[in-house]
């Protein structure tokens, strides 16, 4: 099983979700993508699918 996780980060206050996510929920084939702020959720969740689809489709 692979985890890959898309935290959110409030900007100017550095990655404690993103870091957190990597100690402890991602896998050894897993990845974060940090979106910064709310607004740039959207465009991160493309990007973070498109990452997981190019890895399936090789």
């Amino acid at each position: 099983m692979t985890v890959n996780a898309l935290a959110i980060e409030a900007p100017g206050h550095g990655l404690a979700v993103s870091n957190f996510f990597r100690r402890a929920l991602i896998t050894r084939d897993g990845f974060v993508m940090t979106a910064r702020g709310h607004r740039a959720y959207a465009e991160t969740l493309r990007r973070k699918i498109l990452r997981e689809i190019s890895r399936v489709t090789g």
